[in-house]
């Protein structure tokens, strides 16, 4: 009984999301992409489409986003009912992160305008949760081929700067100014290339210190000898 519901949960989930698709009217990729972020000067000062009357790229934003938590109140239930491993629920993560992510770089490029400060805020705790789940998960993994490892290591660093520091520098800045520790002129100098910078640096320091870690490990349980 429990897998017969599991499955039409999951086949249900399927063709709602297929019926959300299509009911976006576009390829989300034409307006989710890099062209429209702003590479320069302040989130402020934003180029790109606004969610007007005439502008559509704000449409499927919404219906993406909202997308999110439909596969992913779907996936859960569904790992729930046969009680799934981390490692097979870090797929449901793994999903929900591929749509916020372009989610959040589409925001963010445009200042915050296509979804408030406050609701980017609290979509990037979801972000900033699902990334360190599938960090943790990727940390785990044992490999012991050297490109396999090195594949491991950038794997963690892309997930670690995109998914976790980079939201979670930005919900700093933002609850910041959210309390008054700094003006909003301050926060508006907070730009995205000092955010990716930033996490890039802090994520491949944290990834190198423990992948030594892991190698003095490994050596020390080859030096222990065996009892």
């Amino acid at each position: 009984m429990r897998r017969a519901v599991g499955v039409c949960l999951a086949l249900a989930t399927a063709l709602l999301a297929v019926w959300w698709m299509i009911e976006a009217g576009t390829f989300i990729s034409r307006y989710i992409a890099f062209s429209h972020l702003n590479q320069g000067g302040p989130l402020s000062q934003a180029t790109g489409p606004r969610p007007d009357a005439y502008d559509r790229a704000a449409y499927p934003f919404y219906l993406v986003l909202l997308l999110a938590p439909i596969i992913g109140a779907a996936g859960f239930a569904y790992c729930l009912l046969f009680d799934f491993a981390l490692k097979t629920r870090s797929f449901v993560y793994a999903v929900v992160l591929a749509i916020l992510l372009p989610l959040n770089l589409f925001n963010y490029g445009q200042g915050d305008v296509v979804l408030g400060a406050p609701l980017q805020a609290v979509v990037n705790m979801a972000t900033i949760f699902c990334g360190l789940v599938i960090v943790a998960v990727t940390w785990t993994m044992d490999v012991s081929a050297v490109d396999a490892r090195i594949a491991k290591a950038l794997a963690i660093v892309l997930i670690l700067a995109s998914a976790v520091l980079a939201p979670a520098l930005y919900t700093a800045v933002w609850a910041m100014y959210a309390i008054g520790m700094i003006d909003k002129s301050a926060a508006d100098q907070v730009t995205w290339q000092h955010i990716t910078a930033v996490a890039g640096i802090a994520s491949s320091v944290i990834t190198i210190l423990k992948f030594l870690y892991d190698v003095r490990k490994d050596a020390r349980a080859l030096e222990t000898p065996s009892r």
